[in-house]
């Protein structure tokens, strides 16, 4: 690995925050220093970046990875048009064409097909769990109920990015990219639906965040967001009897724990997944698999068919 050549002290900084922090190197490129990932994980989403941009996904070009003095940084292209999210915040009568911009995306990910090996299987990232999931959550029984509803969820080889909130969308005169590769992966788009789920429809101040804290990172308002998810469910189930709509809906609100509890194991084993977390994703959880669980198969069967 070439070694960066540069001062990061000559940089001025983009962003900082608890993953660390992203310089710019010109108005073209951006350098991302991690600090509290280990070297696993900055290469995970380095080859995750660089897979999903030469399979043709409308994302920023992950470029190359370095060594510096922070640790391993990750070259990547700079977009400068801004979010979905902050565009939407400051132009909400332009909602529509925000709205248009995030389904055209959602459309060419979920009709492209990732040649195999070329990124991780999305259940693989959901199992890689378990062992975290018997540590602190679940008991024998229902870690087991935990992976054969896993198992038993819709797949494809279409590609998913797995953390589709606004601020991971950019926008420019119509059309929109994708940063944040993180989560990129192999799967049924069912996995992108809950993560919009989660961040539109379910989210709530002991789930994620209180409204304001939700609005400082997202940049839309709770209302916003509630907008947003009722025009994606709109062209989602067009034409579809409302029953079957409203079972949809229901079915991803269930299933959609399954995104804050995967994202929050990561958080855990860096030490910062609080008691509060544990005990709604253990509480939320244990009802998905004791209660739920049969009505969400039969309703995603059905529409992944």
């Amino acid at each position: 690995m070439e070694k960066f050549q540069g001062n990061l002290k000559d940089l001025e900084v983009l962003s900082k925050g608890y993953w660390g922090t992203t310089y710019i190197l010109s108005d073209t490129e951006l350098l991302k220093c991690s600090v509290n990932m280990t070297q696993e994980m900055v290469m995970d989403e380095f080859n995750r970046g660089r897979a999903s941009f030469e399979a043709g996904i409308p994302c920023v070009e992950t470029k190359r990875a370095v060594e510096t003095e922070e640790g391993i940084g990750v070259i990547c292209e700079r977009v400068t048009s801004g979010s979905i999210g902050r565009n939407f915040a400051a132009h909400p009568e332009n909602g529509e064409a925000y709205l248009k911009a995030y389904i055209d995306i959602t459309k060419k990910m979920w009709s492209t097909k990732i040649p195999e090996g070329k990124l991780p299987r999305v259940k693989d990232d959901y199992l890689k769990i378990t062992d975290r999931l018997g540590e602190i959550l679940l008991d024998d029984k229902l870690v087991e109920e935990y992976v054969d509803l896993i198992n038993r969820l819709p797949d494809a080889d279409t590609f998913v990015h797995m953390d589709m909130h606004l601020s991971n969308v950019m926008y420019n005169d119509g059309n929109a990219k994708l940063i944040d590769m993180s989560y990129a992966s192999v799967g049924s788009p069912l996995f992108d639906l809950l993560t919009a789920t989660l961040f539109f429809d379910e989210w709530k101040p002991e789930y994620l965040f209180d409204g304001k804290t939700y609005q400082s990172l997202f940049r839309i308002t709770p209302d916003q967001a509630a907008w947003f998810w009722k025009g994606l469910c709109r062209e989602l189930f067009a034409g579809l009897p409302e029953k079957v709509a409203q079972e949809r809906i229901e079915a991803l609100e269930k299933l959609s724990v399954i995104v804050y509890t995967k994202n929050n194991m990561r958080d855990y084993s860096l030490g910062i997944c609080s008691e509060g977390m544990q005990k709604v994703m253990r509480d939320t959880m244990t009802n998905l698999l004791t209660k739920d669980k049969d009505f969400v198969l039969r309703v995603v069967s059905e529409w992944f068919k």
